[in-house]
């Protein structure tokens, strides 16, 4: 038994400075990469922006807002909008935009799922660029213009770009937002790196000429989410990891709605994390391997403090290790994004994040999910 102890935690504090030497390279990736400032001169890219919507009217009104606030010319941009076969008002609220905007179209998805609404949508495309971003979001007004001048004077083919949840109205959708701080920082910072990790198709974008490429060669995964970090593996595996760039730019961050409580946040979660058994690069393997190896081992030391005492000890203070780990990255990320006013929880959020990462990570495994309405999904 007492082997057994041993080598338990050797392996542990192995993996836990693993992940501080991948969490301090992430960050340094994070700190190094210059905010981007757009031009003076206004881009002439002819830009699509397909939207894939079930079940959003109570969003709708305040994206069709932010979307008519774009100050990128109107004559340079198409609006694809794609209802998923939803069950409330979601399709004549678009339909309705689209009728007063002669650049916006309406479409009823012919498929199933996001994933073949945003390619119907993609497929209608006429823009040297497609942008994608949520039916649950609010784009800011520089948003389609700094993307445009971004695609303009970088080599990049894929554009990954920030997203964070707004209006955190109590204590649960604090956490649940520094969770995604954590996530949209790691992505930004490793793709500094030329290592890109994931993305988020709430602010995406790609060149014209991998549209086709992305649809044939993401379909067919067999998930029915996922056309955001899949696209970014491909073009990764094929083009090089330097075809891929995070623009870091206030003027172009989404803000989405936060989960509404814990059944919506982990089947969100599920939904994301189920699409990690498909990985196919090494850099992605090996930190979700990482990062679930390191908090499982964790959350194994608090069923065993009935036992021995002493474990509980040892769980809090590698959960202050790992505090001080992720706090440059997610500190920074937050003052870049004003969300400051919400890191003050990072250290009790730390305190349950193992028990919850293990928990998603396995379910994810095995476990369907429900999302928009739809159950028994992968």
């Amino acid at each position: 038994m007492e082997t057994a102890i041993n080598i338990f935690i050797v392996t542990l504090t192995l993996t836990a400075f693993l992940y501080i030497a991948v969490i301090f390279f992430i960050t340094v990736g994070w700190l190094h990469l210059k905010e981007f400032q757009a031009s003076a001169k206004t881009p002439s890219v002819t830009i699509s922006v397909i939207i894939a919507a079930r079940n959003e009217s109570d969003n709708i009104p305040a994206l069709l807002q932010s979307l008519s606030q774009q100050n990128y010319p109107s004559k340079f941009t198409e609006i694809i909008f794609i209802d998923d076969h939803s069950e409330d008002d979601t399709y004549n609220l678009l339909n309705g935009y689209a009728l007063k905007n002669r650049n916006v179209l309406c479409l009823q998805s012919t498929g199933v799922g996001k994933k073949q609404a945003v390619a119907q949508g993609v497929a209608h495309s006429t823009g040297e660029m497609i942008v994608t971003t949520d039916a649950d979001c609010i784009v800011p007004p520089g948003w389609l213009n700094n993307l445009a001048d971004y695609y303009q004077s970088k080599e990049i083919l894929l554009i990954i770009a920030p997203v964070v949840y707004q209006k955190e109205r109590n204590f649960l959708q604090k956490f649940f937002s520094l969770d995604f701080i954590s996530l949209v920082a790691s992505g930004a910072g490793s793709a500094s790196l030329h290592l890109p990790l994931m993305g988020n198709a709430a602010n995406m974008a790609y060149c014209r000429e991998l549209r086709d490429e992305i649809l044939q060669n993401t379909q067919g995964t067999g998930f029915a989410s996922g056309d955001d970090v899949f696209a970014i593996h491909y073009v990764a595996e094929k083009y090089g990891s330097r075809a891929i760039g995070f623009l870091k730019s206030r003027q172009c961050i989404v803000r989405t709605r936060t989960p509404e409580n814990l059944h919506d946040f982990f089947q969100q979660r599920l939904r994301w994390g189920s699409k990690a058994k498909a990985y196919r690069s090494l850099w992605p393997n090996f930190v979700s391997l990482l990062i679930f190896a390191f908090n499982f081992m964790l959350t194994l030391l608090l069923p065993l403090a009935l036992v021995f005492n002493w474990t509980l000890i040892l769980y809090g203070l590698f959960v202050l290790l790992k505090f001080l780990a992720d706090y440059p990255l997610i500190k920074s990320f937050a003052i870049f994004s004003k969300k400051q006013n919400i890191t003050h929880l990072l250290f009790l959020f730390e305190c349950v994040y193992p028990l919850y990462i293990s928990f998603i990570a396995l379910k994810a495994l095995f476990a369907k999910y429900e999302w928009k309405g739809r159950k028994n999904l992968k």
